[in-house]
Formats: C-alpha cells, structure tokens, sequence
C-alpha cells in the first residue's frame, strides 16, 4: 500500500513538473523587471523617453512586454537645469527575454 502511494506521488510530480515545462511554466515563463533612465533632465520637459517608445523598442527586439511604469528616484538631486531627474521606464517582461533586454541597455 505504502509503495502504491509513493508511486502515485512520484508519478504526480513528474506529470506536473512535465506539464509546466511543456506549456510555458517553468523559471524561463517567470516574469521579472528591468528598467533604463528615461533621460530626462531637469528645465527640459520633452527630455524624456516615453514609456511607449520603450516598450516598441523591447517588442521590435523580440522581447514581449506585460507591464511598464515610470520609476522616480527617491534619491535627492540638485535642482539645477539639465541635471539627470533619476526617473526610470520599468517594463515586466519574461525571463527568458531578459539577454535581449540587456542588450538594449535594461538592467534587472
């Protein structure tokens, strides 16, 4: 009885584990975050990239995007014209997607 049940638990794990990889689970369908400075810089309002030329650059390198925001720095920083503002674009992506990322410029 004892090795009957083992068998059923082994055989479950192995299914599902099979199943997952087979349909996309697994570490590679994980999704992560990765972002970029959005340039902007202080006294230049059009300085920054949107967050839509971002995600049209990540797809035309193959990379898909779920989700994007603008990440602000909470780092103080000198008000003084044409300094960084720290702003980030933020994308959710796959992490089997991040190389492609990378190559872009994206950090984890």
């Amino acid at each position: 009885m004892l090795a009957s049940l083992f068998a059923i638990v082994v055989a479950t794990e192995f299914l599902g584990s099979s199943l997952s990889l087979a349909f996309g689970g697994g570490k590679a369908a994980e999704p992560i975050w990765v972002s970029k400075d959005d340039g902007a810089r202080s006294c230049e309002p059009e300085s920054a990239q949107a967050l839509e030329a971002g995600a049209a650059e990540l797809e035309k390198a193959g990379v898909k995007v779920l989700e994007s925001r603008k990440d602000k720095s909470d780092v103080p920083r000198a008000m003084v014209c044409g300094q960084p503002q720290g702003n980030r674009n933020s994308y959710k992506i796959l992490k089997s997607d991040f190389s492609k990322a990378e190559k872009l410029g994206l950090r984890n």
